[in-house]
């Protein structure tokens, strides 16, 4: 007796589709200016400190339930909030962390694919600033963040593939602050493969049926 075996495609289909899905990079672009970046995303959500129990020079408060709370915060030492009474041209609330720290993490949950923010130094001019970008399988991306006295500077960075796990802030010769941390989803590209699946698909269930209607007769 012989024996047939007869493949089915349409099972496999989304069995090709989740392989599609599967990344094994991290890919990106940056953006020193708030405007190229959020042309680049689509919908987003912005803390910018200026709700609830945040005061100016005093400790941060993590736990104000005004919030964003897709955002954990973490420093090696306190976190202060400072207002315009300081003198940041244009920046009228944000989060520092003292010169004893000098890093703050911020920690996304669940991961993302766009994050921007302004990024500003406290007494001194500095080449010595960095973001460290933490992607979804785990690898690092350092970037470096020139800074000028009071002068705020952008960084974004906006993924293609993979997501964003956590950024973290770093300057070897000064205190650093951060305000208008923005954050949420790339604008919305199809992966190459994607339509060619789905053609696969279609195509696929109009032989079948087909089939079917051959055999009805």
């Amino acid at each position: 007796m012989i024996h047939t075996c007869r493949f089915n495609w349409l099972a496999a289909i989304p069995v090709l589709l989740l392989a599609n899905s599967a990344h094994a990079a991290f890919t990106f672009n940056t953006f020193t200016d708030s405007a190229s970046f959020f042309s680049a995303v689509g919908s987003t959500v912005t803390e910018d400190f200026e709700t609830g129990n945040q005061t100016n020079f005093a400790l941060f408060n993590s736990t104000d339930p005004d919030l964003v709370a897709d955002i954990a915060y973490s420093a090696s030492g306190d976190l202060y909030t400072f207002d315009a009474s300081y003198g940041y041209s244009g920046i009228t609330s944000m989060v520092l962390f003292n010169g004893d720290a000098n890093d703050l993490t911020l920690t996304l949950s669940p991961n993302v694919t766009a994050l921007g923010f302004d990024y500003i130094t406290w007494n001194t001019t500095t080449n010595n600033n960095s973001v460290e970008i933490i992607d979804d399988l785990g690898g690092s991306h350092l970037f470096t963040v020139d800074t000028t006295v009071s002068n705020p500077r952008y960084f974004g960075i906006v993924v293609t593939e993979g997501s964003i796990q956590s950024a973290t802030l770093t300057s070897t010769t000064t205190t650093i602050g951060i305000d208008n941390i923005t954050f949420g989803a790339a604008a919305a590209v199809p992966e190459p493969g994607t339509p060619m699946l789905m053609g696969l698909a279609l195509g696929l269930l109009g032989y079948r049926a087909r089939q079917k209607a051959k055999a009805s007769r």
